[in-house]
Order: C-alpha cells, then sequence, then structure tokens
C-alpha cells in the first residue's frame, strides 16, 4: 500500500487554559519516495543491468569471432601455431572482457539488493501501520475511561463513586447484613 504524502500526523500539546487532557494538532510528515517509486526504480535498475549483461556477453562472442578468423587469416590457410605477442594480446582481451562481465554481474546483483531493500521497507511499514492502529486504540480506550471518571466524578461529589467496578462506595450496596 502507497504511502500517502499528504498524509499527517498529530503531535500533541498543551493547550492554553484547559484543563483536560491533551490536544492533538496536525503536522505535515515529510514524504519520502513511495514504495511504488522504489519498486519501480529497482525494476528499471534490473533491467539495465539484464541489457549490460546481454551487451557483455554479445562483445565476448564477438571477440571470440574475431580473434578466429584473425587466426585463420595469419595462419595462411595452414595450422600453424600462434606467436607468443598473439596469445599474450588474446589473454589481455579475454581478461578485459571477463571483467566487463563481473562489472554487469555485480551490477545485476546490485538490482536484486535494491528490490530486497524495498520488500523490506515494506515489511516495516506494514509493522509499524499495525502499532500506530493498536496505539491509537489504547488513546481511545483510555479518553473513553478518562470521560468516564470525570462523569462518575461529577456525579458522586467529592466523596468516592466506585467507578472501578467493585461497588465500592456505592451506598445500594453497602447495605450488608
Amino acid at each position: 500500500m502507497a504511502e500517502d504524502p499528504t498524509r499527517t500526523q498529530q503531535a500533541p500539546h498543551e493547550p492554553a487554559g484547559r484543563g483536560r487532557g491533551e490536544v492533538y494538532e496536525e503536522q505535515q510528515v515529510e514524504a519520502g519516495p513511495s514504495r511504488l517509486e522504489l519498486a519501480d526504480q529497482a525494476r528499471g535498475s534490473r533491467n539495465w543491468a539484464y541489457a549490460a549483461a546481454f551487451l557483455g556477453i554479445l562483445a565476448a562472442g564477438l571477440a571470440a569471432v574475431a580473434i578466429i578468423l584473425a587466426m585463420d587469416d595469419e595462419g595462411g590457410g595452414g595450422r600453424e601455431g600462434a606467436s607468443r605477442s598473439s596469445v599474450t594480446e588474446l589473454r589481455d582481451d579475454v581478461e578485459a572482457l571477463q571483467e566487463q562481465v563481473d562489472e554487469v554481474e555485480g551490477q545485476a546483483e546490485g538490482a536484486d539488493d535494491v528490490s530486497g531493500q524495498v520488500e523490506e521497507l515494506d515489511g516495516t511499514v506494514g509493522e509499524l501501520s499495525s502499532s500506530q492502529e493498536s496505539t491509537s486504540e489504547q488513546l481511545t480506550q483510555l479518553e473513553e475511561r478518562v470521560d468516564e471518571v470525570a462523569q462518575d466524578a461529577a456525579q458522586g461529589g467529592s466523596g468516592g463513586s466506585g467507578s472501578d467496578g467493585t461497588g465500592a462506595g456505592d451506598p445500594a450496596q453497602e447495605d450488608g447484613p
């Protein structure tokens, strides 16, 4: 579920001249990139990494074909051995191509890491949402309890009214044997 950038968060402050509880005022929450945007970025990075890997493999294949053709041209049709300098050049070319392939594979792994981070953030957001709902429920219960105590105090005056549910302080229940 994408986070709404217009969503507000309430923070307590002390009201002037009121003696009843905390009052909440709305504050704007700074919005970062949404989960959908992060997922799109991860998908885009992964696609670019795949394209780069494809180009690296294509380049390695073309280099191998070019090497084979060059060896045929040098040999004059016969099967003569390659010179040490050409073997050294070929090894250098192969090492350079291998480094390019390794780099592309590293980019593909980086894209997978980003999508793993997005999934981890999704889980964290879900946990925070459930925690916020639980806190909101507790706050509602506490406000109801404060209202009940205030009503009991207004009805019973300064003597305890027994609002704790035990019946203590209730004259109708104190008439025992």
